[in-house]
């Protein structure tokens, strides 16, 4: 990536002297809040070993500081927990990665786009990490990973962006994205290269680069943020920044531990009722939960906000802390894995009207005069509902007999947009009909179906399938040797016997009717939320 440095006027780009004198000003406060004293550690006859692991634990205490001015070109940060927090080696990395993801929680909903993990060391938080990063949408091409300062030396008001050129872990380097070019420009946002030395934007990476090589080497860049001390203003600024700034496919990542050096059932009871507040979007409680942020949980407020402007609605996945691991329950580190999902329920009267109504007039100009209808922005702005991703089917007929049909089986662009382009598509790339005519827009009635994420079906010898299909509820996806078909529950209406109905379903894709007897065949479920004619 080419250097491009930012403005020197602004006043995070002053010179390291005068960074230095503005921060003395403040009241130096060590990373670590609770105060953990290391030489009482040594002193109960921990061996060095015994401390590093103690420290990597509490994921507060390694810091790579970063000296003298900031380099005319564009550099590469370099690990700096590589071999303590997580293996150094690249083979032995992925390795473990893989590992936690494969023994990962994975939930019935659709793919999550925002993510709370932890950043300790990954024999502590590891696991609870990969169930976080298991439910993410995939593939993402720009990741914001957003953390807390962890380093006391780094006393700032703002959010502190990263200006390196890439991220290096082992086995990897990651591109950071111009939007931080961008986002400098706002005077909320300036470099901190103290804050941005810490270990807690680095650890989440292992997983986002292992996500990417598992669905077929996908790209994505990354955004790295450090949050100091922010106003309410401020929090509503930077959920705005984000938002605005996402891109095609974001993938949002806020790394956070909970509470620190507890008891184990007193750091329980903490972490529970931090976690129960976020799930509850409870902001008075959240501002007061335990957690190794600082600034009153700026962090999960920010995460609250921003879940609020694209539609979102969290889901507690996992709780664990230190001690299920090490066995010493005197003084412990929670962590936790909340991820947040686009609603799939039922959508309100009024979104279901404007959908309607955006797929008729999507509908008439495309027919009349191939234009690609645009919604007010506007509008759109005002429903956060229809700018989180969502599947839909839309379905033409035309005096009750079918018209056209296509959808999305999987959630991957704004939920206004999708009906919009299925209404195209629908109305001029089925295969089974002719394009609609303009003669025929007074006789097409418009029939919407929001989709819930497919789910597999473990059918347990070939042809039981049959029996385990529950008719006028399930939505079916037959997969067979390279081909797929799918039916909407609303089909069972004409065919009510399950084994004609996988029979059609084999003749729909063009393979033989018999197909979904056989053991390569396939098949995932769904359900639908379904209204119309519009």
């Amino acid at each position: 990536m080419s250097a491009r440095r930012p403005p020197a006027d602004r006043a995070a780009r002053v010179p390291r002297a005068a960074q230095r004198t503005r921060r003395r000003t403040l009241p130096l406060r060590r990373a670590d809040r609770r105060g953990v004293d290391v030489r009482a550690v040594l002193a109960g006859g921990a061996t060095r070993r015994g401390l590093a692991l103690f420290l990597v634990a509490t994921a507060c205490a390694v810091a790579l500081e970063a000296t003298g001015d900031r380099p005319q070109v564009r550099r590469t940060r370099e690990p700096a927990v590589a071999g303590q927090f997580y293996p150094g080696d690249a083979e032995t990395l992925r390795n473990m990665v893989g590992s936690f993801l494969d023994k990962a929680q994975r939930r019935s909903g659709p793919p999550a786009p925002l993510l709370l993990a932890p950043h300790a060391g990954y024999v502590f938080s590891g696991q609870v990490a990969a169930d976080s990063f298991a439910q993410a949408r995939i593939p993402f091409d720009r990741v914001f990973i957003v953390t807390a300062n962890h380093n006391g030396r780094a006393r700032y008001h703002g959010v502190s962006l990263d200006d390196a050129g890439t991220y290096r872990i082992p086995g990897s380097e990651i591109p950071v994205s111009r939007v931080v070019d961008e986002l400098l420009e706002d005077d909320l946002f300036l470099v901190e290269p103290a804050a941005n030395s810490m270990h807690m934007i680095e650890v989440e990476l292992p997983f986002l680069t292992e996500l990417a090589r598992r669905n077929g080497g996908f790209r994505f860049e990354i955004v790295p943020m450090v949050l100091g001390t922010l106003s309410d203003e401020d929090i509503e600024r930077v959920a705005a920044a984000i938002d605005a700034h996402a891109g095609r496919r974001p993938l949002f990542v806020f790394s956070l531990d909970l509470s620190h050096y507890y008891p184990y059932d007193v750091a329980e009871r903490l972490d529970h009722g931090c976690l129960d507040a976020l799930v509850a979007q409870d902001r008075a409680r959240v501002a007061r939960c335990t957690t190794d942020s600082t600034d009153r949980n700026s962090l999960l407020l920010i995460m609250l906000e921003l879940a609020r402007l694209r539609g979102l609605e969290p889901e507690l996945i996992t709780y664990k802390n230190s001690g299920d691991v090490s066995g010493d329950r005197s003084r412990v580190v929670g962590y936790g894995a909340v991820v947040f999902r686009p609603k799939v329920a039922g959508l309100t009267t009024e979104l279901q009207s404007f959908l309607l109504d955006l797929s008729r007039r999507t509908l008439e100009q495309y027919v009349r005069s191939g234009r690609v209808y645009e919604p007010d922005p506007q509008v759109l702005a005002q429903m956060p509902r229809l700018r989180a991703d969502g599947a839909t089917f839309v379905t033409l007929e035309k005096h009750g007999r079918l018209r056209g049909c296509i959808g999305s089986l999987r959630a991957f662009r704004p939920l206004w947009r999708d009906v919009r382009d299925n209404t195209i598509a629908a109305a001029s790339r089925d295969p089974r009909f002719p394009p609609v005519t303009e003669a025929e827009l007074p006789d097409v009635s418009i029939e919407l179906s929001l989709l819930e994420p497919p789910r597999p079906l473990a059918v347990p010898e070939p042809g039981a399938v049959a029996r385990m299909l529950r008719p006028r509820k399930d939505g079916v996806i037959l997969e067979y040797r390279g081909r797929r078909s799918t039916y909407l529950p609303e089909v069972w209406e004409q065919l009510p016997e399950p084994k004609l109905f996988l029979s059609s379903l084999c003749r729909k894709q063009g393979s033989p009717p018999d197909c979904w007897q056989q053991p390569e065949a396939r098949f995932s479920v769904y359900g639908t939320f379904h209204f119309g004619p519009g």
